[in-house]
């Protein structure tokens, strides 16, 4: 069985603006396709968005835009979630996850998802902990 992963807008975005470290990591599995990459519209605006203001290279922008969309399924949820009231968008990242079926979500603000640890079966876990308990047992 393959991983299924949601990797919120700041691990793509850590990943393509300052290479190294475990966000990059994290997406290189994608890359390789040791994980599968569940995303939605709204969070490929949020990378695009903060890599223009970043002032990223054109071709990073563009390789990033392209690999988000070649390697992740793109998720339309049909449901409404309000889990989190201190930031209202972090649903949405709940909701992309649940109608995407991931196993992990790896957000890289620790200050409204990681604290639930999980929801609905869905495990929320940093890059570097994500990479300790399931790096050694991906392909």
């Amino acid at each position: 069985m393959i991983l299924i992963v949601l990797l919120d807008a700041n691990i793509w975005v850590s990943a393509a603006a300052y290479p190294g470290g475990p966000p990059t990591v994290v997406v290189d599995l994608v890359r390789a396709g040791n994980v599968v990459s569940v995303t939605s519209e709204a969070i490929l605006g949020q990378v695009y968005r903060a890599l223009v203001k970043l002032h990223v290279s054109p071709e990073v922008l563009e390789e990033t835009m392209v690999e988000m969309r070649s390697r992740s399924r793109i998720i339309v949820a049909d449901f409404t979630l309000s889990v989190i009231t201190a930031k209202e968008s972090d649903n949405r990242i709940l909701e992309i996850a649940v109608a995407g079926n991931a196993d992990v979500i790896v957000p890289g603000d620790r200050r409204h998802l990681l604290p639930l640890g999980s929801y609905a079966g869905i495990s929320i876990v940093t890059p570097a902990d994500f990479l300790a308990t399931y790096g050694a047992d991906l392909p």
